[in-house]
C-alpha cells in the first residue's frame, strides 16, 4: 500500500498532535538550547509556541535558532565530538520530522544493539564462515553528502519537510560564550545530537545496507559508522573490494584505515563494546577500563568531600549503587550491565565486584555491607538476565512515589525545604535530577567504535 506523505505531513504537524508529543516524547527529557529556554519557561507560553510551530511549517516560513556547541571528549590527542543542542522549540519541530521520516522509511529504524549482539553471537558459534570483516566509517555525520542526501530525500518526503530538514542541516552549531561569532552556513554533514541526526544517517545508507543484506554469501550488520561482515575466505577479497569502492566512490564517504580489521572468526573480534572469543562473550578492554575509572572517581569524590557526613556517605552509597546495577526510567534502561547483560564471562562481573572491594581498602572506606547492602555486579546481572519484571534489586525511578521523590531530591540531590513544593514542582525536579544521573551513567557506554 502506497504511504501518502501529504496526510502523513498535516497529521503529524497538526496542532493537537504536537501537544500529544511534547507531553509524551520532549517533556521527560527536556534540554536548554541558546536561548537559555528551560522546560518550566516554555510550559508557561507553550499552547501559543505551539501554534506557532503547526503554523510556521505549514506555511513554510519556520526558521531554526542556532544550535548549542557541546563539546564531548574523545579522547587523549582527538578533537572532541561537537553535540549540537537544540532549543526546546526545535527539538520538538525536529522530533516530529524524525516521526515523519520513519514513516516514510519503517527500514531505517536502526535496529536495538541488543537483538544485534544476539545474532552476532549465533552466527560466529554456529555458521560456516571462518572469515570477518570490519570498518569503521571515517567522521560519518560529518562526511554526509547533503546533495546525495537530499536526492533520497525528494523521492519520497513531502517538500515542505524537506525544506525543513535542508534548514535543519545546513544551521548553524555556536558557542553559548562566543559574543563575535559570526553564522556559518553548513555544505556537508549532518550536526549530531538532533533528534533527526540517527534517522538522516541511516537513511542516507538503506541503499548500501540493502546492497549487503541480500547477499547469500555474507551475514551483513551496521550500527551507524561500525560495519561487520561474516564471509568465507573466498568470498572475502570480493566482498572487500566491493564495500570499499561503494563507500567511497558511490556513498561519497571514506572508510578508517585504522579501525579497518581483517580476521578468522577462531582468532576473536569484537563489535559494539562486546568481545567475542570462540563461545565467551565478554566486554572490550576499553569498555572495563571506561567503568572501572567512573567506579573509581566516586571513591574519588568520596574521600575529597566530607567522609564524616552521614548523608556524604549516603550519597556516595547511591551513587555506587546506581552505577552497578544501572536504573530504569520512563521504561527504558539505562546503564553499563544493562548494556552488556548479554555477556556470557561471569568472571568479569566477580572481578568488578572484587574491585569495588579493593577500591574500599585503599581509600579506608568502610562498606558496612551488612547494614547499606551494596550492590553487587554478579547478582544486578542475574536480576536483569532472570528477573527483572519481578526485581526490586534494580531502581526503578517509574516506582517512585511522591514521597521518595522527596526523599531522593533531599538526600541524594541535597535541595532544602521539598516539603513545601506543590507536587508538580516536585515531579519536575525529581525528573530533572534523575536525568542527570542517567547522563552520567551514559557516558560509561559511549563511543565504541
Amino acid at each position: 500500500m502506497e504511504v501518502d506523505s501529504k496526510k502523513i505531513f498535516y497529521d503529524i504537524f497538526d496542532v493537537e498532535n504536537l501537544h500529544k508529543h511534547y507531553e509524551e516524547k520532549i517533556k521527560i527529557k527536556p534540554t536548554v538550547g541558546i536561548d537559555n529556554v528551560n522546560l518550566r519557561v516554555f510550559d508557561k507560553d507553550k499552547d501559543s509556541v505551539i501554534e506557532r510551530i503547526s503554523y510556521r511549517v505549514f506555511t513554510e516560513t519556520y526558521k531554526f535558532s542556532s544550535y548549542k556547541e557541546k563539546l564531548i571528549s574523545k579522547g587523549k590527542n582527538k578533537f572532541p565530538r561537537i553535540i549540537s543542542i537544540p532549543t526546546l522549540r526545535d527539538k520538538l519541530t525536529l522530533s516530529l520530522i524524525k516521526d515523519y521520516l520513519l514513516a516514510l522509511f519503517p527500514e531505517a529504524n536502526m535496529p536495538v544493539s541488543h537483538s544485534m549482539i544476539n545474532e552476532i553471537s549465533i552466527i560466529s558459534k554456529t555458521s560456516n564462515y571462518d572469515y570477518i570483516l570490519k570498518y569503521d566509517i571515517k567522521t560519518f555525520f560529518d562526511s554526509i553528502n547533503h546533495h546525495k542526501l537530499i536526492s533520497i530525500l525528494e523521492l519520497n518526503i513531502h517538500k515542505s519537510v524537506l525544506n525543513l530538514i535542508i534548514k535543519a542541516i545546513r544551521n548553524d552549531t555556536k558557542n553559548s560564550n562566543d559574543i563575535l561569532y559570526k553564522k556559518i552556513t553548513n555544505t556537508k554533514g549532518v550536526p549530531q545530537g538532533l533528534p533527526i541526526s540517527n534517522i538522516l544517517a541511516s537513511i542516507y545508507l538503506l541503499e548500501f545496507d540493502k546492497i549487503y543484506k541480500t547477499n547469500t554469501c555474507i551475514s551483513y550488520f551496521r550500527y551507524v559508522d561500525d560495519i561487520l561482515i561474516f564471509t568465507s575466505n573466498k568470498n572475502k577479497k570480493k566482498i572487500k573490494e566491493s564495500i570499499e569502492d561503494n563507500i567511497e566512490n558511490k556513498f561519497l564517504l571514506e572508510l578508517n584505515p585504522e579501525k579497518h580489521l581483517e580476521n578468522t572468526i577462531n582468532e576473536g573480534f569484537s563489535f559494539l563494546g562486546y568481545s567475542f572469543n570462540d563461545k565467551l562473550i565478554s566486554v572490550r578492554k576499553n569498555s572495563v577500563l571506561k567503568l572501572e575509572r567512573s567506579l573509581e572517581k566516586i571513591f574519588l569524590d568520596y574521600i575529597h568531600t566530607n567522609p564524616k557526613k552521614i548523608k556524604s556517605y549516603e550519597i556516595f552509597l547511591y551513587l555506587l549503587n546506581l552505577r552497578i546495577s544501572g536504573c530504569i526510567k520512563n521504561n527504558k534502561k539505562y546503564g553499563w550491565l544493562f548494556y552488556f547483560s548479554q555477556i556470557n564471562d561471569i568472571s568479569l562481573l566477580f572481578r568488578l565486584d572484587n574491585l569495588i572491594n579493593t577500591f574500599a581498602k585503599r581509600f579506608n572506606i568502610s562498606l558496612q555491607e551488612n547494614d547499606c547492602k551494596i550492590k553487587k555486579f554478579v547478582r544486578a546481572y542475574n536480576e536483569i538476565t532472570k528477573n527483572l519484571h519481578n526485581s526490586r534489586y534494580i531502581i526503578n525511578f517509574d516506582n517512585f512515589l511522591i514521597e521518595e521523590k522527596k526523599i531522593f531530591l533531599t538526600d541524594i540531590i541535597g535541595m532544602k525545604n521539598v516539603e513545601n513544593k506543590l507536587e508538580k514542582d516536585i515531579n519536575y525536579l525529581f525528573d530533572k535530577y534523575v536525568f542527570i544521573k542517567i547522563k552520567e551513567l551514559e557516558k560509561d557506554i559511549q563511543s565504541f567504535s
